[in-house]
């Protein structure tokens, strides 16, 4: 699961540095939101093995 995220990571800061470049707002809050998603699913994912724990 963390190899995943940390490749939906690299890819998502590739494509807001290159919509970052072209100036492309849309593009770029739509990277943002994908990352807030991202972040979300590992807190969500490391709040319930603590709490198994």
């Amino acid at each position: 699961m963390i190899q995943k995220h940390i490749a939906a990571i690299k890819k998502l800061a590739t494509q807001m540095d290159a919509s970052s470049d072209a100036n492309d707002s849309l593009a770029t809050q739509d990277q943002l939101n994908k990352l807030r998603t991202i972040i979300n699913e590992l807190h969500t994912y490391y709040s319930i093995k603590k709490q198994v724990q």
